[in-house]
């Protein structure tokens, strides 16, 4: 499995001791919020769900809570808000971002998951921005009989796989959305007796 981490330089803490007003320079360097989610890409097809794991790369000296949030009601999030301590900041969290299926052929677009600003009395992490993290909505779900993203068909229902009687070729819809050549099952001169021929030469 291939991880994308998408990062944000933060001014937390990097060691037991309290955080100072005003962090050193290499202080903002070592600590970062981290995302991870499988594949190369983040993004979540319409009527599918993308998981992501959220860690803090350095440890704080009080909880710090990170609000979650998506500029597009047509994806949910399954948690409103994480929560890190002293003892968890390394372990990572989950995060399902649900797409719905509006059924229309709109095109894929960019949505943006927000997390933070971060709420702590951990003064670094208290004056960190929030990291906007792009999402790609890829559009539509195969099988819901709209044809839109990157499908070529779209059958509510499977199509049959066989050509009718005298179609020399034809295409079906697969389960993948995409056409593919479908099975010849006979025409006049192929020199097989058909049911709906009475004879054939």
């Amino acid at each position: 499995m291939i991880r994308t981490r998408a990062i944000l330089y933060v001014s937390a803490a990097v060691s037991v001791f309290a955080c100072t007003s005003e962090p050193e320079p290499e202080d903002i360097e070592r600590a970062m919020v981290e995302v991870e989610a499988a594949g190369d890409v983040f993004a979540v097809r319409e009527g599918g769900t993308l998981t992501l794991r959220v860690t803090l790369a350095a440890q704080p000296v009080e909880d710090v809570l990170i609000p979650l949030s998506v500029d597009d009601d047509e994806l949910e999030l399954s948690e409103r808000s994480l929560t890190f301590s002293v003892l968890n900041w390394n372990l990572p969290q989950e995060v399902s971002l649900s797409n719905d299926d509006d059924f229309e052929a709109d095109g894929d677009k960019p949505v943006v998951l927000s997390l933070g600003p971060p709420n702590s009395l951990d003064a670094c992490f208290n004056q960190t921005p929030a990291l906007e993290l792009t999402i790609v909505s890829v559009d539509g779900v195969c099988g819901n009989g709209v044809v839109d993203g990157d499908e070529a068909c779209d059958e509510s229902e499977p199509e049959d796989r066989r050509c009718g009687y005298g179609e020399r070729s034809c295409v079906y819809c697969t389960g993948f959305c995409q056409e593919a050549p479908g099975a010849v099952t006979g025409f006049c001169g192929d020199g097989v007796i058909q049911e709906e021929e009475g004879g054939e030469l």
